[in-house]
């Protein structure tokens, strides 16, 4: 019963960017995009979108972000999460994007990047991570692709590359579904790692408020780290505000 309650309230998270495309709003580490990949968006110009989120794993996470659209394609933010697990758990980043302006018609590209963090259950998790993505629009379709350099400086102090791609179909104005992936790493997950997944679904039932809900692993936060690979729900809202005149 726990788990369904927390799945009404997570959609509301990462879709909210505007009504017309039902759009990506914030992922868990801020930027706008889904869960744990970016897209080829920013927030608008003087647009603060902020975001809340619950992770329904054996203990809970709590999760805080904020956005904020600087120019057209520049976006900055950060995020703080509280993680529900046994010693010292919780976590906040900074991170910053630049979309590129569309010289071809469908085709997205974006730089960025991230700073955090992390500790869950004791265990030093901070890092930092520099990615390149690109998207090229097909009809509902939105098809994302791209590469990142993450390099840790907690308790495993090592670095490394990842792959990530994501595909969002706009079903209606309002409504889209999502799904994500992105490569393991031996380096800095350890052996027989999966790689990481998440889909779902988003709803914009206001132009400035989104709701979505959906799954992912390694987010069993209070499982302990056997039961990383275990798919748990993530729920959330978002509501963005705009300081134009």
């Amino acid at each position: 019963m726990k788990k369904l309650v927390l799945l009404g309230v997570a959609a509301a998270v990462l879709a909210a960017a505007g009504a017309a495309h039902a759009a990506p709003g914030l992922g868990l580490w801020g930027d706008s995009g889904l869960a744990r990949t970016p897209m080829t968006v920013a927030q608008p110009p003087l647009t603060l979108a902020v975001a809340a989120d619950i992770i329904a794993s054996d203990d809970a996470a709590l999760g805080a972000r904020a956005e904020f659209g600087v120019i057209e394609g520049l976006e900055v933010g950060a995020h703080y999460w509280y993680f529900d697990a046994p010693g010292d758990s919780s976590g906040w980043g900074l991170n910053a994007k630049y979309v590129f302006p569309q010289f071809v018609e469908n085709l997205g590209l974006a730089v960025g990047g991230h700073y955090r963090e992390q500790n869950v259950r004791n265990v030093d998790n901070n890092g930092h991570d520099l990615y390149v993505a690109g998207s090229y629009a097909v009809g509902f379709l939105v098809p994302t692709v791209g590469i990142k350099y993450e390099s840790l400086s907690g308790d495993n102090d090592d670095s490394d590359t990842r792959f990530f791609g994501s595909l969002v179909a706009n079903i209606l104005p309002t409504f889209c579904l999502g799904a994500e992936i992105m490569t393991a790493s031996d380096k800095l997950d350890g052996d027989d790692a999966d790689p990481v997944v998440w889909f779902g679904a988003r709803f914009v039932p206001l132009t400035d408020l989104t709701v979505q809900a959906g799954m992912l692993n390694y987010a069993n936060f209070g499982g302990g780290l056997d039961n990383q690979k275990e798919l748990v729900f993530h729920l959330g809202a978002q509501y963005a505000f705009s300081f134009k005149r």
